[in-house]
């Protein structure tokens, strides 16, 4: 059993990126449960904030993360932001056999809640 999987039901699933501009600020892409979609948060120390990143920024730090950047056509945001970690990461694997891709594992970037998107409920 890889480590997260028995907290899957707790934690909230997030991918953090850098932009220069931003300082101390650490801008993120979360899943929301109560909402099913993503949305943008910024994260300052322990401190969350409502994020103002774009749907287009968005939805290509999820494709990248999940290395679905390459069939970007294949996945408007209209889709893409309904998808949770677990959905994004059915349809790498998909690509994986598919094309005979290396397995990308996928990971959460909040703090304490390290999940794989395999793992995610």
């Amino acid at each position: 059993m890889r480590q997260g999987t028995y907290i899957s039901a707790y934690g909230t699933f997030g991918l953090q990126y850098r932009n220069p501009e931003d300082g101390y600020v650490t801008p993120s892409v979360d899943w929301s449960r109560g909402k099913g979609q993503w949305v943008s948060m910024e994260r300052e120390g322990v401190r969350c904030y409502n994020g103002n990143a774009s749907p287009e920024k968005m939805r290509m730090v999820l494709l990248e993360r999940f290395g679905l950047a390459g069939w970007a056509d294949e996945l408007p945001w209209e889709h893409v932001h309904r998808m949770s970690p677990r959905d994004l990461i059915s349809i790498r694997r998909s690509k994986e056999r598919k094309h005979g891709l290396t397995p990308l594992e996928v990971r959460s970037d909040t703090v304490g809640y390290k999940i794989f998107a395999d793992d995610f409920r």
